[in-house]
């Protein structure tokens, strides 16, 4: 009971806590008292990228003997949390939008429920996401492309993550949207309109984004990282650097 009250005090435990019950219990209810989890939705996406920036930043410090990718130091945590950020709130107003129109059908209302329910699925992947982010730069510096994994270790890493993020999607989001449409409709059709939100929401989110991409990638920082990996002789530093960092802004 004392450790107990004692991991209390440690910072994230109730997020934790909350995304722990979310995962075990993600159904859509729109009851007050059902949907009172949901309702903290917003809280527990800031909670989650505050969480992501000190998980990189300490997950950096322990592997610093290990030649891996520096991403701290080369990818600004401040712009990949409002990166982060306003993908969650893109994806979750076109979600919404889609769910709420083919619900409004059946049923008059605002139906915010489908966007706390994206906040929430967000808060649990931004965690998978930046860990497959992190795999793939160190992919695309070691050995020039993202589909070539640095070893086995790396390939099964990648692997892993990759299909637990795919499953926490499903369990998560489809198959709660499925059943609160199945309210409205029947199964089959509540699955396929389940399909139509999911897949109009991705292609929207294609066109409609905001561009964090000048701001998230420390150029300097990335090339002295590739200059110190590359082993090339200090006199040609500033040229290295010089010529890498136009190669960037050129592409």
């Amino acid at each position: 009971m004392f450790f107990l009250k004692s991991l209390e005090a440690l910072p994230g435990y109730e997020f934790i806590c909350s995304m722990y019950h979310f995962v075990r219990r993600p159904e859509i209810m729109d009851g007050e008292w059902e949907a009172a989890p949901l309702n903290k939705a917003g809280y527990n996406l800031v909670q989650s990228l505050v969480l992501v920036t000190t998980f990189t930043v300490t997950l950096d410090w322990i592997l610093k003997k290990i030649d891996i990718f520096d991403f701290p130091k080369i990818i600004n945590p401040v712009f990949l949390t409002l990166s982060m950020g306003a993908q969650a709130l893109l994806f979750g107003v076109m979600y919404w939008f889609f769910a709420s129109t083919f619900t409004c059908a059946k049923k008059k209302g605002i139906h915010k429920l489908y966007f706390h329910q994206v906040m929430q699925t967000y808060s649990v992947l931004n965690f998978f996401a930046v860990c497959l982010l992190w795999l793939a730069m160190n992919r695309i510096v070691t050995t020039g492309n993202i589909e070539n994994p640095v070893s086995k270790g790396d390939l099964w890493i990648g692997g892993g993550l990759g299909v637990v993020t795919l499953l926490l999607l499903w369990r998560l989001l489809v198959v709660p949207t499925s059943k609160y449409l199945g309210r409205y409709y029947s199964m089959k059709l509540s699955w396929f309109l389940t399909f139509v939100i999911f897949c109009a929401a991705l292609f929207s989110n294609k066109y409609i984004y905001i561009d964090f991409s000048d701001y998230l990638l420390d150029k300097k920082g990335y090339c002295e990282y590739l200059y110190n990996k590359e082993k090339v002789p200090v006199g040609q530093k500033g040229c290295f650097i010089g010529k890498c960092i136009g190669f960037l802004d050129f592409n």
